[in-house]
């Protein structure tokens, strides 16, 4: 893919044993663009009485999900993040776990196969870049009263992606 469209991923889950198996539930996911386009959509089709005895989704994702009345099925956010991202070449970018894109995968795809041809294969990790970099100290702050929405996350990775490509860039180059 030439030039692929950077769109920024966050998501919100539930991550359970059910019967002695791993379980990721989605609860919200959010895209980003560059230029600030979004979506932010929460499923009604995780176990809310289970997340709701986690504490620490009660007390950091819960809380900031949209009203429950606009929830919405997985179908109905598939269709949405499919519209969103539309025919443009894509590459997703996420910070530092991959269950955000293994959930994103399992949201719009039946199958690895079945990813539309525009989503790269390859998803970015702004983690390891930043990492790779050096961990400079110039990650934008992150206001704790809204961490953990998936919407200010994927925002927040923007500004990241931002700030790290205008660092790399100001870098002086080997010799």
């Amino acid at each position: 893919m030439s030039q692929a469209k950077r769109i920024y991923l966050d998501t919100e889950f539930h991550q359970r044993v059910i019967r002695g198996i791993p379980s990721l539930e989605l609860i919200s996911i959010a895209l980003v663009e560059e230029g600030g386009r979004s979506l932010y959509l929460a499923s009604k089709e995780f176990n809310l009485a289970a997340a709701k005895r986690n504490p620490w989704l009660r007390q950091n994702v819960l809380p900031k999900l949209p009203p429950q009345q606009n929830w919405k099925t997985r179908r109905d956010i598939r269709d949405a993040v499919l519209n969103f991202l539309g025919p443009d070449d894509v590459q997703m970018v996420y910070w530092v776990i991959p269950h955000d894109i293994v959930l994103f995968e399992q949201l719009i795809a039946s199958t690895v196969t079945t990813i539309p041809k525009n989503i790269e294969r390859t998803s970015y990790n702004l983690a390891q870049h930043w990492a790779d970099l050096e961990k400079p100290a110039i990650l934008p702050e992150v206001d704790t009263t809204q961490e953990h929405s998936a919407l200010y996350d994927a925002y927040w990775l923007r500004d990241v992606d931002i700030a790290l490509r205008q660092y790399a860039q100001s870098k002086p180059k080997p010799a």
